[in-house]
Order: structure tokens, then sequence, then C-alpha cells
């Protein structure tokens, strides 16, 4: 039998640790449908630290990383060092792209000098990431894909990230950022309208407007899907603008048949918000078809925090001054904090949809209760998307959400749907006691 050198036998201990957490995590990814990304980080330098000033000094730069590291990340995440210059960080319950925002808070937290008596240190980084389940569902693997992008960061120099990609998808998704670009002008896009209940008079008040994209080989693309390649390439402001149109006039048409006048939704990152005159084109469009300001509501979608606070309530104020109504979409899942609520002008909250996933549980419960009454405090309403059981409505009620939406209201429907429709929808929700009280 070979034995095990001192310094194999502490990295298969910890490599076991790390799988062993990773197979919980994965299970429980499984179980919530929820995706995971394993992140291999490699530390640069730290053999130089313990050549020339000892283990002692290199052991004390490694204290100060792993101090680091766990005050960014979350209480569900994981990490592992396997060796001197090897991390491996567990993140659970992430998209790719907010994988990628933990990790260049990770990066900047290594990357800052470190002082130790006398001695001023620096360390860069390669950090390799794997998704799961979408590269692989086999844990081992899992690790070799992220370890693989790692060596192919350390390819593209210090400090670089790269996301381990399934070579079969690759070329699908080079047609795909490549037919985005043709969408609009060969008619492959088209809005949807998914309906807002007011909750307490069990009334459709308003929509929000999503988009679809219907390719002429790969069928229905998911947003998910597309949406990422139109904000990498910039084309995401072009589809904002043709958005913002076409809701304008189904806005027109639709005051043709309704008597009330109802709300629209339309979604923009924290990106375009900032980006500048974006608001201002946004704007010309909406005055341009003499649509009253009050009727849109920008919905900010936010999971990054890489801007100034100061510069979004000044955008948000300048919009309110406009007419313009403003939601904060999926709080509670990106760094937009209450602390930030009261300071900025928003009209209404979105809550994450993973709240009401959960809502059988009584400590979501109670978190739902207490966070209704401090938006409402704050002078805005509470919208809950996801609705997709009765019991939920109920709850729903019963806390005093404003509006609501999902599929157990609607599916998002295309303009086809007439006032007539949407009437007779209505007639048969109420009549199976869907919106009783």
């Amino acid at each position: 039998m070979e034995r095990l050198t001192s310094e194999q036998s502490q990295f298969n201990v910890k490599f076991r640790r790390l799988t062993d957490r990773l197979e919980l995590t994965t299970v429980f990814a499984d179980r919530f449908n929820i995706n995971v990304a394993v992140c291999y980080m490699r530390l640069t330098g730290i053999s130089d630290i313990r050549k020339h000033f000892g283990n002692e000094m290199m052991n004390k730069v490694l204290r100060i990383i792993d101090t680091r590291l766990y005050c960014n990340l979350r209480e569900v995440d994981t990490i592992q060092q396997i060796s001197d210059c090897d991390f491996i960080v567990c993140l659970t319950s992430v998209t790719e792209k907010e994988t990628e925002a933990i990790i260049l808070r990770i990066k900047e937290a290594v990357s800052k000098e470190i002082n130790i008596h006398d001695f001023q240190v620096s360390l860069s980084t390669y950090i390799g990431i794997a998704m799961y389940p979408s590269i692989t569902k086999n844990r081992e693997k899992l690790i070799h894909h992220a370890k693989v992008a790692m060596h192919h960061a350390k390819e593209k120099g210090e400090n670089s990230v790269v996301v381990y990609e399934n070579p079969s998808l690759q070329s699908q998704e080079m047609i795909l950022k490549t037919d985005l670009k043709y969408a609009i002008k060969k008619g492959e896009l088209e809005v949807v309208y998914q309906p807002q209940l007011c909750v307490k008079r069990s009334q459709i008040v308003g929509f929000e407007a999503l988009i679809r994209w219907h390719h002429s080989k790969y069928g229905l693309i998911s947003p998910g899907d597309f949406i990422t390649y139109a904000e990498s390439t910039g084309y995401i402001n072009k589809m904002t603008k043709w958005m913002m149109k076409q809701v304008c006039e189904s806005i027109v048409k639709f005051a043709s048949m309704e008597s009330q006048q109802l709300s629209f939704s339309v979604n923009i990152s924290f990106n375009q918000l900032l980006k500048e005159n974006f608001m201002d084109e946004l704007l010309e469009i909406i005055n341009a078809h003499d649509i009253p300001p009050e009727q849109i509501c920008f919905e900010i979608t936010e999971n990054i925090k890489l801007y100034s606070l100061e510069e979004v309530a000044e955008k948000i104020h300048y919009l309110k001054r406009a007419g313009i109504k403003l939601a904060i979409d999926d709080f509670g899942e990106g760094y937009f904090s209450f602390s930030d609520l009261a300071k900025i002008e928003a009209d209404a909250v979105k809550l994450s949809k993973s709240f009401i996933d959960q809502y059988e549980k009584e400590n979501m419960k109670v978190i739902l209760v207490s966070m209704v009454k401090m938006i409402h405090k704050l002078g805005m309403e509470v919208v809950v998307e996801g609705v997709e059981k009765k019991e939920q409505l109920q709850l729903l009620k019963e806390i005093k959400a404003n509006l609501i939406q999902g599929y157990y209201i609607s599916k998002p429907m295309s303009f086809a749907i007439t006032k007539e429709t949407m009437l007779e929808k209505m007639e048969k929700m109420q009549e199976k006691g869907k919106l009783s009280s």
C-alpha cells in the first residue's frame, strides 16, 4: 500500500469534507430547483512569501485572506482551502450573474494590500466557475470543470475570471448572440402582458410587460437565456426602447377599451437607469404617444451593487418629477436594503418570488408580515409575484399586500386578449371563488 505524505493526507481530508458539503448542497439545490456555483480560486504569490519570509509569515497572510473571504460570503455558502494557494468556494442559490458579482467582491478583497509589521504584501487570483446543474450534475466533474476554467483564467492573466462553458452549447450560444441583433428587424420579438391584481378590490389594475423571443430555428427562447446576451453586448438598450414603443401602442389601444386607467410596468436595470440620456429617450417615447406618465411604472431590476445610491436617488427623483412611477424589483435577493429604500422615492417594492414560494414556513410568514409593514410605513405599496395557489392569495390578503401577479391569476398574454376576454376571465375566477375572501 502506498503511504501518503502528511500533505497528501491533509488534502484528502479537506477534499472529502468539501465533497460531503457539496453533496448536501446539490441535494438541496435539486429539491428547491436552484443553482449552485463552484468556484476554484488560486492565489498567486503565496509560494514567494513562504520562500522569502518563511511559513509563519505565509500562515499569517493566509489567515487574513481567510477572514476576508468569509466576510464576503453568505452563511449558506461554503469555502474550503485545499492547499496553500487553492481555495474552493461553493455558492448556493445564485445565477451566473450573481456569482460573478460575488466573485468580484472576493477578488477586490483578496487584492487589497496586506500590512504585517513592516511588510506590505499584494496577492492576485485566477478564478474558474462551474454552474450546477447546467454544466453537469456530477459533483466531482463540477470541481474538475471549475479547475479547468481556472487554468483558462490563468492563461488570460492575473485577476481573470472564467466561467466554464459546455462545448456542445457554445455553437448555439454564438448563433443566438448573432441572431439577437436581427430579432427586432425579423419580427421575432413579442411583448406579452401579465395582469396585476389589486388584492383589496379583486380587480386587475395593471400589467407587467415582458419580452419573448420566438427564434426561427430554436423556437421560444427563455428571457433568462437571451437577456444576458443582450446586456453583455449593449443590445439591451435598443431592445428596451423597442419594447417601450410596443407598450405605449398597447396603452393607446387599451384606453379605447377600458374605462379605468391601467398601469403598465416595464423592467429596466440599474445600469440603464444610470446611463446618460437613456431615461430621457424613454420619456420621449412616452410623450410621443401622449401617454400620461403616471400610467408607466419602471421596475428597477437590481442584483449587483456597483452603483452609487446617491446617483440612483437622483435619477429616481428626476423620473418622479416627470410623473413616472418607480418600483424596486426582486427586493430581498439583491443588495438593496431597507435603509436604501428609505433614501429613495420609490412607489412600490416588488418582493422576490422566493418569499411566497416558502409561504408555508411559519418563520417565512413572520418575515413577510414584517416586511409588508415596514414597506407600508415607508409609504410604498407591496407587489408580490409568483402567486400560484389560492392559499398564497389568502395569506397575502391577510398581511395586506397591495398587488399580486402570477399564474394563479393569469399567465403572461399577448395583446390579442381583449377587454371582453379579460372580463370573462374575471367572472370565471369569481365563480370559482378564487378572489373571494
